[in-house]
């Protein structure tokens, strides 16, 4: 078999490679994947609850780099999920990475001030600082935040995670996991974040959806390879197995998952919410019956009662079928709901004269904030960490990446166990470890690599390095610029 270029590996790196060289459309290309599937460690696919599940563990896309972002987006449209994560600690779910709004819940609240006003005089409010080197503040204060961070959050985790304690991996390490000087508890701060809406194996079959595109699964590299010929190979498999481990095994580590599918509690029945948007009703008549002039002369008053009106007639309607809920009902009375909401506020500054009225409007509030649909979840938010109990590191939630709202009585769950990886084990090299040593012994490798003309070695694997998916694409985009330079293609 001849092509211009053979690709190892479908997953993000090697897709996004192909996808720019078939632009070239006399150029024929091959992708050759040992696994029975693309999109790599990206792989996802829909549950019997029809709940898109990551297989290989979560994956959220964020990046600072509008181009990047624009180029996805091509094959994609975007859920736009912002990652939230909470640890497990001495009995509570605490926001990591850790910052002030962690302080407040795990500190007194006078020590947690005093902290706060600490960290953000010798930083700045919203700096981010890695936790070994707030461990060598000369502040008490201060390190004993990083102490506590350190024992209670980091290490236990990272020991899991690595099978190292921090001071022994490569500083990038801590640098992921800092102290935050906000209150902003997302995960990333990053422009652009998201998911793709129908996950990222659809995402990436639409990025290699080319004639001149072939795939070839379930095939290993080295039993084919002496049956190919090729101007250029694009190699994203590991760089240490391609040289025959010349130089001996890089190291990895490798997970193991266990997925789960957990019932969950009922939400409020239809009759239940009914029953709250006729007290709401109730309120507005007790709005009408104390100030008949102020009622008449609202409009938004008038337009709230004529959306509790309606959402009181949709509840009935449900209350009645033995189904309960419909996903469309369900958007539609808390799409009136917050309506409502917004009504009511505007009233209020008709009701400056009247404690009465106010009252009676800021309770309404408050029940309209109680009876928005509110789903049911196995835990608060999409990933908590366990970095002190249990064997596993974390528990996804997969539910919450998409529309916030799933109607249904079941969830999935993933538990990540990280493992040794063992070569020829049939487990998958997730992470390159980040130690001295190892670096070392791949830059022998990149030297090997260096003497070969018509091979790309391209991705996390083949560099020996860890990149978030942004700078995979980035360093893909950036390898296929050279190979178009060296093929006299622009």
């Amino acid at each position: 078999m001849k092509f211009d270029y053979v690709i190892v590996g479908a997953g993000l790196t090697g897709c996004v490679v192909a996808e720019q060289l078939s632009k070239f459309e006399n150029k024929k290309i091959l992708i050759i994947e040992k696994r029975n599937h693309i999109a790599g460690n990206c792989y996802d696919f829909r549950n019997e609850n029809n709940i898109i599940i990551h297989k290989y563990g979560p994956h959220i896309f964020h990046t600072n780099n509008k181009k990047v972002w624009k180029y996805l987006s091509q094959f994609t449209e975007w859920e736009k999920y912002q990652h939230r994560v909470q640890a497990h600690i001495d009995g509570m779910l605490v926001p990591v990475p850790f910052n002030i709004n962690s302080i407040h819940k795990c500190f007194p609240m006078t020590v947690a001030r005093e902290i706060e006003l600490a960290l953000i005089k010798k930083y700045r409010y919203g700096a981010k600082i890695s936790i070994l080197e707030l461990r060598k503040e000369d502040d008490e204060l201060l390190r004993m935040l990083a102490d506590y961070v350190y024992d209670k959050v980091f290490l236990g985790y990272t020991v899991k995670q690595w099978d190292f304690r921090p001071e022994e991996l490569d500083e990038s390490v801590t640098a992921r996991i800092p102290v935050f000087v906000s209150r902003d508890d997302r995960y990333f701060q990053d422009k652009y974040q998201g998911i793709p809406k129908l996950g990222y194996t659809k995402m990436i079959k639409r990025m290699i959806n080319k004639p001149n595109i072939q795939l070839l699964l379930n095939t290993d590299f080295g039993t084919v390879k002496n049956d190919l010929q090729y101007e250029k190979l694009i190699f994203t498999g590991m760089l240490d197995e391609y040289f025959n481990f010349e130089y001996g095994k890089l190291p990895y580590r490798s997970l193991r998952f266990e997925f789960e599918t957990v019932d969950l509690p009922p939400i409020a029945n239809s009759k239940d919410l009914r029953k709250a948007a006729d007290e709401l009703l109730n309120d507005i008549y007790n709005i009408r019956q104390v100030s008949s002039e102020v009622f008449n002369d609202s409009k938004s008053l008038r337009e709230i009662y004529n959306t509790l009106i309606n959402i009181s007639s949709k509840l009935t309607d449900a209350s009645s079928e033995s189904s309960g809920y419909t996903k469309v009902l369900i958007e539609r009375v808390d799409e009136l709901l917050k309506i409502a909401s917004g009504l009511l506020n505007e009233a209020k500054m008709l009701f400056d004269d009247s404690d009465e009225l106010l009252k009676i409007s800021n309770e309404m509030l408050m029940k309209i904030t109680d009876i928005r649909i509110k789903p049911s979840r196995y835990q608060p938010v999409a990933q908590v960490n366990y970095p002190n109990e249990y064997d596993y590191t974390r528990i996804t939630e997969f539910i919450h990446f998409y529309f916030p709202y799933y109607y249904q009585n079941q969830s999935a769950i993933a538990r990540e166990y990280p493992i040794p990886f063992n070569h020829g084990a049939n487990e998958i090299p997730y992470y390159p470890i980040p130690k001295k040593e190892n670096n070392e012994l791949a830059d022998k490798y990149k030297e090997l690599a260096k003497e070969l003309e018509n091979v790309h070695f391209v991705g996390r694997l083949a560099d020996y390095k860890y990149y978030n998916m942004d700078q995979i694409i980035e360093r893909a985009l950036g390898a296929c610029r050279i190979i178009n330079r060296e093929q006299g293609q622009t």
